[in-house]
């Protein structure tokens, strides 16, 4: 349970550091995540597609994720 909420932790991360909170899904399963972090970058990103932490929007350039206004600090 400690490695899934600490990949969770650590893609929703990546997210926010981005200048607009949104990222294009390609651009995400590239990145690097932290040793801790078992379960692999596509299982975290459906994992938050699927809590609502992001909404995935198809654009012409593929699937950006943009996160959620209640999750903006």
């Amino acid at each position: 349970m400690k490695t899934f909420l600490y990949g969770r932790r650590a893609i929703l991360q990546h997210v926010r550091r981005t200048k607009y909170k949104e990222i294009l899904q390609n651009e995400l399963e590239q990145r690097k995540l932290p040793k801790k972090a078992l379960l692999g970058v596509l299982y975290h990103i459906y994992d938050i597609i699927g809590s609502d932490a992001v909404a995935p929007v198809e654009t012409s350039s593929g699937i950006v994720l943009r996160l959620q206004p209640e999750l903006i600090r």
